[in-house]
């Protein structure tokens, strides 16, 4: 990749500030120069696998829209103090991006944290798609009295969807693809 003049190719590899969360269950970072004329600094890249303010090396998968580029977490360099294992062995950030089923996108992150995260995305749609400002919004997981709920918040998916591939191997897709990840477990649902 050449940052001097923002041109990249798929599967340019590169390290990368991780500085936001966004909705769909990733994360933001910016390449390039942080003084540009849009004041916010650099083209933003989304990212599954990451947590703000970590530092992470990814492997370019998508570079061909003007206004950003997408992103595989490839090892995290320094990670955040919310970081823990994830949920789905699976899924661990260790396991190589196109073998990891998607659906999973915030099991590397402390519970709590997860819906701060949350709480952020929807409270940034509020602002800028609905104008909306509430003071001391807060999310509440929701009650069951037949339902204990998980130290890790897994198990709470009533629905999901599994796919077969040609060979008979049942999985969800692996992340932004059609290829069927063969699994075992779900701890999610």
């Amino acid at each position: 990749m050449d940052a001097s003049t923002g041109s990249a190719t798929a599967g340019d590899e590169l390290d990368l500030d991780v500085t936001g969360v966004a909705h769909g269950g990733v994360f933001v970072g910016r390449i390039g120069d942080p003084a540009d004329e849009s004041g916010r600094g650099g083209r933003v890249v989304f990212v599954p696998d990451a947590i703000p303010g970590e530092r992470v090396r990814i492997r370019l998968t998508d570079v061909g829209k003007k206004s950003f580029w997408r992103g595989e977490v490839l090892e995290v360099l320094r990670a955040s103090p919310h970081r823990q294992p994830h949920i789905w062995q699976q899924a661990e950030v260790s396991v190589p991006p196109q073998l990891r089923p998607g659906g999973a996108d915030f099991g590397h992150i402390e519970l709590s944290h997860q819906r701060a995260l949350k709480l952020e995305v929807l409270s940034d749609a509020l602002r800028r798609f609905g104008g909306v400002d509430i003071p001391g919004l807060r999310i509440q997981p929701a009650g069951d009295q037949d339902r204990t709920e998980t130290f890790d918040g897994s198990g709470w998916r009533t629905r999901v969807s599994l796919h077969v591939d040609a060979d008979g191997r049942v999985g969800p897709f692996a992340a932004r693809s059609h290829t069927v990840i063969a699994v075992e477990e779900y701890p999610l649902a």
